[in-house]
């Protein structure tokens, strides 16, 4: 995923950068030379973490939900929402985050919406990490396990979703995207579906899909 984002986006040594739900802050760490680089987490002690992590150093994090980015500064010429724009929900949610994202775009900006849902689906509520894992495997098979292990020990804090209750995720059919980012003064410019983490077509067959917009 990770490349993917690399691929398309674009960087220039002039450019600012916002990863929105940065994570543990690898995608951040894998860009080349920009201006600035900037990550958001959801709360102050995942930005103290981030901080603190020696190889970081230079990135600058913010603790900002989707509600509310009015304490991240200035304007990006580059922005990433990978993975966590469906966790909000519902559309007038979803509006809202996406007009806050969009608000912090510079004109010419470019903004990746990674693994959005044209489905309704369900997260699924687990145990323990090890039946996740157990059902990842019996399921999808071993590669695909495996690769929910790597993703669970590099990303700690996001993997305790799999044990909390039962979340609704909002979704939108890749045809309606225009029209809704069109309010924002965004515009697409591609959009494809995704493989999951292993390469294969499980994630498009949930009818998951990436969007690559520019701030008009």
């Amino acid at each position: 995923m990770i490349q993917a984002i690399l691929h398309r986006l674009d960087f220039e040594p002039r450019h600012r950068v916002l990863d929105i739900g940065c994570g543990d802050g690898s995608l951040l760490h894998e860009i080349p030379l920009v201006s600035s680089r900037v990550g958001t987490v959801l709360t102050g002690e995942e930005m103290a973490r981030l901080a603190a992590v020696p190889h970081l150093a230079g990135i600058q994090f913010y603790a900002a939900p989707f509600d509310d980015l009015t304490n991240v500064p200035g304007k990006f010429d580059r922005i990433i929402v990978n993975s966590c724009l469906p966790l909000v929900r519902t559309l007038p949610n979803a509006r809202q985050a996406l007009k806050n994202i969009a608000d912090l775009a510079a004109p010419g900006g470019k903004l990746w919406l990674g693994e959005l849902f044209a489905k309704e689906v369900d997260r699924k509520q687990y145990r323990s990490k090890f039946k996740a894992i157990r059902r990842a495997y019996r399921h999808h098979g071993l590669r695909f396990a495996l690769a929910l292990l790597r993703h669970i020990i590099r990303h700690p804090r996001r993997s305790e979703l799999f044990i909390e209750p039962r979340q609704r995720m909002w979704c939108i059919e890749a045809e309606e995207i225009p029209a809704l980012a069109a309010n924002y003064g965004l515009k697409v410019l591609e959009i494809w579906r995704c493989q999951d983490m292993t390469g294969d077509d499980f994630y498009a067959l949930q009818g998951r899909y990436s969007v690559l917009l520019s701030k008009e």
